[in-house]
């Protein structure tokens, strides 16, 4: 049985914070996907790809929720780390 924490369940919970974005709970998608994103830095390192993935898709999510309020979304870290890569 796979533990909150391990890879193969992050990668879902991360699909299902999405999904809760785009069916309108984006502050428990954003929670959700703040949770995968600490585990990942924790368990696999800050520049690993699906630490990454994480960074990139909360900040999408930050950047819509703030485009819907009349904001601007700054550019992720994910970016610069991915382009070194």
């Amino acid at each position: 049985m796979l533990g909150e924490e391990h890879p193969d369940t992050l990668t879902p919970m991360n699909n299902l914070a999405l999904t809760l974005g785009a069916q309108g709970d984006s502050r428990g998608g954003t929670r959700l996907q703040e949770r995968v994103l600490e585990v990942r830095k924790r368990s696999l390192g800050d520049e690993h790809p699906d630490t990454l993935t994480s960074m990139s898709n909360l900040a999408a999510t930050l950047g819509a929720q703030r485009r819907s309020r009349g904001g601007v979304a700054a550019p992720g870290a994910s970016v610069e780390v991915r382009t070194r890569c």
